[in-house]
């Protein structure tokens, strides 16, 4: 299958889940979708890296359901973050839920561009 996307200089991916953290990488390096995928256990540690500026991502990939923050805690903590070059990078949120609640709240969110439903399926992000 061609790809349909301009490939992204970096990804980061967030989930405390180890397993689909790993399956995600090998989804989105499989149809090259960056090669530069950062894998991040703690959204609190992802929050950091990107106040800090230690990571640029162009694409931000984070489950909901996480014991330490919320993939909905991470997004309000993240569109506090002031650092303008982080505005291009595009915010997915990933979930085994497909719960209409949870795609509201989503979308309340300026920086959410997509809703998607484990596991992650490059149709599903790809599509308009």
């Amino acid at each position: 299958m061609a790809s349909t996307f301009v490939k992204l200089e970096s990804v980061m991916i967030i989930d405390d889940n180890e397993m689909d953290n790993l399956l995600n990488k090998i989804i989105l390096e499989k149809y090259n979708y960056s090669q530069n995928i950062q894998l991040y256990n703690s959204p609190t540690v992802a929050i950091k890296d990107l106040t800090e500026g230690k990571i640029t991502p162009d694409a931000i990939f984070v489950d909901i359901n996480m014991p330490e923050m919320t993939g909905f805690e991470f997004v309000e903590a993240f569109e506090k973050i002031e650092r303008p070059e982080l505005l291009k990078a595009k915010l997915f949120i990933i979930s085994s839920s497909d719960d209409k609640q949870d795609i509201r709240k989503a979308f309340s969110f300026k920086s959410v561009s997509k809703y998607l439903t484990k596991p992650l399926d490059i149709i599903q992000l790809t599509s308009e």
